[in-house]
């Protein structure tokens, strides 16, 4: 179960829009993961941040996924465990957040956020490109061992948002499904089968997620 949290802040809101890279030992790919940090304010709408776009929208972006978010609490780690200097946007990330894990946040909790209200909807998938962007075969793989996946708000009301903005909480989440329960549904074995069930049920978890979970039940 999610622990309770009042507020966390922004402390950083990134945008970028499709790039093509290339990598050593590997093909040049589009990406919509590099972002860069904006001095002001900009407008929060339904499918995401003004200027912001994604390479691939079949398996990126959409309602329930319009913001990525990402707690700036797990960078010191990342930076001992990679070797790396990272800065806000490292994990392609729109929202870098302080005081807001995946421990205190919950599925379906809605905030406050500048002038915007939000839902947290879904744990984030890492994806296989942020093993070439960090140049680390296993990178993806890491995140999802330890729980540290950051996850996605979708916009109930669209509004304008700043740098330092408060994230306050409004409402908590059916349930109380904190997105690291959610993750531990996903990557690790042997699931609490009751609480399964319950996980998809939920109306305010992204239907993308509901489908996962459904194949992780035991008849």
């Amino acid at each position: 179960m999610s622990k309770t949290i009042s507020s966390g802040r922004i402390v950083s809101i990134n945008t970028g829009t499709p790039r093509t890279l290339t990598v050593p030992g590997s093909r040049p790919f589009r990406t919509g993961y590099l972002k860069n940090p904006i001095a002001g304010k900009i407008y929060l709408d339904f499918l995401g941040l003004a200027n912001d776009q994604v390479a691939d929208p079949r398996v990126h972006g959409g309602p329930d996924k319009a913001v990525c978010a990402y707690p700036l609490d797990h960078y010191a780690y990342w930076e001992q465990n990679t070797g790396k200097a990272l800065k806000p946007g490292a994990f392609g990330e729109n929202f870098t957040l302080e005081g807001m894990t995946e421990s205190v946040v919950g599925i379906g909790d809605i905030f406050q956020a500048g002038e915007a209200k939000v839902m947290c909807s879904q744990p984030r998938q890492p994806c296989h490109k942020l093993n070439k962007v960090f140049q680390i075969q296993e990178m993806a793989c890491r995140i999802k061992t330890s729980g540290f996946t950051g996850f996605y708000f979708k916009v109930l009301e669209p509004g304008w948002v700043s740098p330092d903005d408060r994230l306050t909480l409004l409402e908590k989440g059916e349930g109380c499904f904190s997105v690291e329960e959610m993750n531990r549904f996903l990557f690790r074995d042997n699931p609490d089968q009751e609480r399964l069930q319950q996980a998809c049920e939920l109306k305010t978890l992204s239907a993308d997620w509901v489908r996962l979970l459904r194949k992780r039940r035991v008849s």
